[in-house]
């Protein structure tokens, strides 16, 4: 056995010295050969590199018998010169930090071992977490005694304390601060709130003396903030305090019989609405003096009603436009679409809903209102 591997080692030697020779022979650089092979080999192994990154494959994905081959022959490297040849890693985790873990993990018994006792407060469960985060986002005044008492009738029993920290950690301010923290208009859509205003609209009506004269209408609107919906107090020429809460008593059993808040500018026809408000239970906001950017949602119906409605039609009387503004917000209300609702409208019709799940499969209708003014599609039953 001996001999064989000395045979071989002296076989391996000659082939060696005959390579020198026939390099001489041909008058060949052999040591300046070999550095451009070595050039051309590292210039390679960046391009692997670059390729392997490129395809996001990081060199922690070796196995350990990979990692042991590299190991080994970069342990036979000189210090010095190892930093020229390891580009995989940093040849400090080749050469030490590779090896040192591959021996430990062959003394490593902690899998053998028996589970230790856990000590302290039991953890919070990750689904009562989320449900505490999910109730103090959706109700902006509910406190942390009042999260933790309902989430217990849920049957997740936790404390109040527990709830503090989780509203913390997750950046919820406490229930006074929630509120005064919160954006504007964040604010209006997290509660169940209205904004109502006047906006006005002139007709032309014929005088006694057979001449045409304007007139000016106001026109009472509320908009619920969350739906986008948009329901008509009014029409009057002239409006008064008397009127508008009349209009208020009208609605209180219909469209305002749930609302928690209205927000309103400080026209004073307004001012006697605000006593009938307070009597029956709903917060009014009063806005600053001149920021009607505060009422922005009512504000845009305004401009989306003249832009696609009234300033496309001539109105000679009070019905003609009560019957404009009432087949407005039917399509505006039911057809039109609203980019904040993801394309739906406010109370989407049936049909929409169907033709969206695959229900309706028939032929396209093009209806119309208005003369054409109004335009919105839908799919026959097949």
């Amino acid at each position: 056995m001996r001999f064989i591997i000395a045979f071989q080692i002296k076989r391996k030697s000659k082939l060696v010295r005959l390579i020198v020779n026939i390099a001489r022979m041909f008058k060949i650089d052999l040591p300046k050969q070999i550095k451009l092979i070595n050039d051309y080999q590292r210039v390679e192994i960046q391009a692997m590199k670059a390729l392997l990154k490129k395809h996001d494959i990081s060199s922690r994905e070796l196995d350990d018998e990979m990692r042991s081959q590299l190991s080994l022959y970069a342990r036979k490297i000189h210090p010095k010169l190892r930093s020229f040849v390891i580009s995989i890693a940093s040849p400090k985790t080749v050469v030490n930090k590779w090896w040192q873990k591959m021996k430990a993990k062959m003394y490593d018994s902690s899998d053998k071992q028996p589970e230790k006792k856990k000590v302290g407060r039991p953890k919070t469960y990750k689904e009562i977490k989320e449900k505490i985060i999910e109730f103090a986002r959706e109700d902006c005044t509910a406190s942390a005694r009042n999260i933790a008492d309902e989430l217990t009738m849920l049957g997740l029993p936790v404390c109040r304390e527990t709830v503090r920290l989780i509203l913390k950690a997750a950046g919820i301010k406490p229930a006074p601060d929630r509120t005064k923290g919160m954006p504007w208009f964040e604010y209006l859509q997290k509660a169940n709130i209205w904004q109502m205003d006047c906006t006005t609209t002139h007709i032309a009506v014929e005088n006694p003396k057979g001449k045409m004269e304007l007139i000016c209408y106001h026109i009472l609107l509320f908009i619920h903030v969350k739906t986008r919906k948009v329901v008509l107090g009014g029409i009057k020429e002239n409006p008064d305090g008397q009127w508008v809460c009349n209009v208020i008593r009208s609605m209180l059993g219909f469209e305002l019989e749930h609302a928690r808040a209205i927000v309103m500018d400080r026209d004073p026809i307004f001012q006697p609405a605000l006593r009938l408000f307070r009597q029956t239970g709903i917060e009014t906001h009063l806005l600053p003096a001149r920021s009607p950017n505060l009422n922005a949602y009512i504000e845009r119906f305004h401009l989306t009603l003249k832009s696609e409605c009234l300033s496309w039609l001539f109105l000679t009387s009070e019905v003609e436009l009560r019957n404009a503004v009432v087949e407005f917000l039917y399509y505006y209300n039911h057809w039109r679409p609203h980019q904040s609702l993801g394309g739906l409208p406010p109370e989407p019709d049936e049909r929409i809903i169907k033709a969206m799940n695959g229900e309706l499969k028939g032929k396209i209708v093009t209806e119309e209102r208005l003369n054409g003014i109004i335009r919105f599609r839908y799919r026959e039953a097949a």
